[in-house]
């Protein structure tokens, strides 16, 4: 997995188009609008909170965080959509 996010090779609202993508194709019914540009903010947000050199933990962190997410803005059933969801993207984390 390249990590592309973490490592700084990869930007927060690519990172953030991408999992909207995601979800829209898993959910049907989530709306885009506003969706890219508040989870942006909330991965800006996760990696300034690093202190640059990112460990594994930190990548758990993140994860979690964005499940969280994922959880908060769309009609997840069960843990499986969340993984399988986390699993599509992490690529790009």
């Amino acid at each position: 997995m390249k990590y592309d996010f973490v490592t700084g090779t990869g930007n927060a609202g690519d990172l953030a188009a991408a999992i909207v993508d995601t979800l829209k194709k898993k959910f049907p019914g989530v709306e885009e609008y506003g969706l890219i540009r508040s989870l942006t903010y909330k991965l800006k947000a996760i990696l300034s909170s690093t202190d640059g050199s990112v460990s594994w933990s930190e990548i758990g962190g993140i994860l979690l965080d964005i499940a969280r997410f994922i959880v908060e803005v769309s009609p997840v059933d069960n843990v499986s959509d969340v993984v399988s969801i986390l699993w599509t993207i992490a690529d790009l984390v």
